[in-house]
């Protein structure tokens, strides 16, 4: 899953995790929908967290 950040001042950001991010399955394929061993999404930053 990956969740949204929010920040209030451009420096300080935290976890948002009621806001999940899905690909839209009208402009992206979904995991499972063609050959493409993964689900791709196009424009947000994604950062892994060690914690999950």
């Amino acid at each position: 899953m990956i969740t949204a950040q929010v920040t209030d001042d451009l420096f300080t950001w935290r976890k948002e995790p009621s806001i999940e991010i899905r690909a839209d399955a009208r402009w992206h394929e979904k995991l499972g929908d063609s050959d493409w061993p993964v689900e791709v999404r196009c424009d947000p930053w994604v950062y892994h967290d060690g914690d999950i």
